[in-house]
């Protein structure tokens, strides 16, 4: 799904939580170019911390030194959509090693999905989508 199809009324219920995820970093790309173009006007941290009030409710906020340096990078393949198998092929560990790490993740953030942690480590700003 496009920005464009939003303008259209497309229904947000058949994508996934990853499909969603990147609709909203191409959202904040698009608003954050608008934003850049203003003098004076708000940041784009500033608006998505206004929306995130209203929309979601509050992520818990867990100090960056309690995520260890391993576990930010399965973060930022959890953010790419990886598997387990994917994400140990590519940091040369087991499967199971990878689903230690995201329970480990997940705990941390007090979330229940794989979405929800990436959804934290980038509010929390553990995670930058850019």
């Amino acid at each position: 799904m496009s920005v464009i199809d939003l303008r259209v009324g497309k229904d947000l219920d058949d994508l996934s939580e990853f499909e969603l995820l990147d609709l909203y970093v191409r959202v904040r790309s698009l608003l954050a170019e608008r934003l850049s173009r203003k003098d004076g006007g708000e940041s784009i941290e500033m608006l998505f911390a206004r929306l995130a009030d209203v929309v979601e409710p509050a992520a818990p906020r867990v100090p960056k030194t309690r995520i260890s340096p391993r576990e930010r990078e399965v973060l930022h393949f959890l953010a790419q959509e990886k598997t387990n198998a994917e994400i140990a092929a590519t940091l040369f560990i087991s499967e199971n090693t990878v689903k230690n790490h995201v329970s480990n993740i997940l705990g941390k953030y007090e979330v229940g999905t794989r979405h929800g942690a990436v959804m934290s480590a980038i509010r929390e700003g553990t995670l930058t989508v850019d």
